[in-house]
């Protein structure tokens, strides 16, 4: 498995490398594309075992930031994790979502301290 920093893949962002192949990059660029501006746009953040270069395995764990409320958690998470095992096949993927109207926990401030950023809602 080949890993880039996202700088090379898809947007002009200065990202270490992470543990996630080209084909799995791009199938989440692909499924973030499709699915979270019907909520506003927003950013995502891979982070947990997958932006630690020395483990194996793990999960995918994304902490996604929306720009508008969200008035269902379950039916966004749900909608986005078929969206990304359409493109990657069935697989263990975590999903913390933080919107305007949902309080802010620990977890959503080291997911962003800790984590990489991978997509944000492009700017017009």
């Amino acid at each position: 498995m080949t890993h880039y920093p996202l700088s090379i893949i898809h947007y002009p962002l200065p990202q270490p490398p992470i543990r996630l192949s080209t084909q799995e990059i791009m199938g989440l660029l692909e499924s973030f594309d499709a699915e979270i501006p019907k909520y506003g746009g927003g950013r995502v953040w891979l982070f947990g075992s997958r932006v630690n270069l020395s483990a194996k395995g793990g999960d995918i764990d994304l902490y996604i930031e929306l720009n508008q409320p969200l008035d269902n958690k379950i039916t966004f998470g749900m909608g986005l994790e078929m969206a990304i095992q359409k493109r990657l096949g069935e697989r263990k993927i975590d999903i913390v979502v933080k919107a305007p109207n949902t309080a802010d926990s620990a977890l959503h401030e080291i997911a962003k301290q800790r984590g990489v950023l991978l997509w944000q809602t492009p700017i017009s």
